[in-house]
């Protein structure tokens, strides 16, 4: 699978690509600066549809996924998504409380509630990519249509 390769980074290492979903900018844009300091690229989406178009547009290496949306459930979010890519791994990050159960119902592989801890969250981010296999067969995503919800 074709990496991009970002021109900010100097060594022309391949980057990892995180996408954050969330439907407040300044979350947005704190994790954002916090991952884009790790050396992510990140892309950011407010709403499940721009998420989609986002995943479609762009290769996307990990997710990270607030369940509180205005006219959207997170869950269903993460079911599309991962739909699309079975072994995509998505962190689920939410200020509901009791929502453990419904993690291992989905295929998300992480759940942390707000308020986040940082160091926590960044150590998950990079253990998981490395578990994420890298081989074609396994992790091409299925077919993006414009107009996918």
């Amino acid at each position: 699978m074709a990496r991009h390769i970002n021109q900010d980074d100097k060594f022309g290492a391949l980057r990892k690509r995180v996408l954050v979903v969330d439907d407040e900018a300044p979350i947005r844009d704190a994790l954002s600066r916090v991952l884009r300091l790790e050396q992510y690229d990140v892309v950011c989406a407010s709403s499940g549809h721009e998420a989609i178009q986002q995943f479609c547009a762009a290769e996307i290496d990990l997710v990270l996924l607030d369940l509180n949306f205005p006219q959207e459930d997170g869950w269903e979010i993460c079911r599309r998504l991962t739909e699309r890519n079975p072994l995509l791994p998505v962190i689920v990050i939410t200020a509901r409380p009791g929502q453990s159960p419904l993690l291992m119902a989905s295929k998300a592989r992480a759940l942390m509630e707000k308020p986040l801890d940082l160091p926590l969250l960044l150590r998950m981010v990079s253990q998981l990519l490395q578990l994420t296999p890298e081989t074609e067969d396994l992790t091409s995503p299925a077919p993006c249509r414009v107009g996918d919800k």
